[in-house]
């Protein structure tokens, strides 16, 4: 990925807004079983020894864990965590790597004013960005997507109490 292209998404990549002052988690209640889908953007997952499948066993895990159901199938709603990994290089040499880490629940809604239904965010993690050598990068970045799930299983718990 382009370095300008990786500052935009970084920049811009988490931002959720919102006309009422009320919690994101209100958007959780009586949220029933979800999607969990996996985003890479132009990273070396080979170099980091990262899968896009351990990656969703990690999530869906973790998740299940929590009580939260997982859909069998592709559907909605859709619990998106976006990996974007970005090599840091000198020369031919990959000195490290920046990351951004974004979880976001993605449902489909409806405009009360035109009746149109489309895909919006509806809950956001508050994401994670930095920096990290080549040998810490799997673990920082397993360690990072937890963090999310972990931010999200809990608002969904408050949300929903057992």
């Amino acid at each position: 990925m382009r370095p300008a292209l990786l500052a935009a998404v970084l920049v811009v990549g988490g931002f959720v807004g919102s006309s009422e002052a009320q919690p994101l988690s209100n958007s959780l209640i009586d949220l029933g079983a979800i999607h969990v889908r996996i985003v890479q953007v132009d990273e070396p997952w080979e170099a980091i020894r990262l899968t896009e499948a351990s990656l969703q066993t990690a999530v869906e895990l973790r998740l299940r864990q929590s009580g939260i159901v997982i859909a069998d199938a592709e559907s909605w709603p859709e619990l998106s965590v976006a990996v974007l990994i970005s090599p840091a290089t000198a020369g031919e040499i990959t000195i490290g790597y920046s990351y951004r880490i974004d979880v976001n629940l993605r449902e489909l809604v409806t405009i009360p004013r035109t009746a149109e239904i489309i895909e919006a965010v509806t809950w956001a993690s508050a994401g994670v960005v930095g920096t990290t050598s080549p040998e810490r990068t799997r673990t920082i970045i397993r360690e990072a997507v937890a963090d999310g799930i972990d931010e999200f299983s809990n608002d969904y718990l408050a949300a929903n109490p057992r």
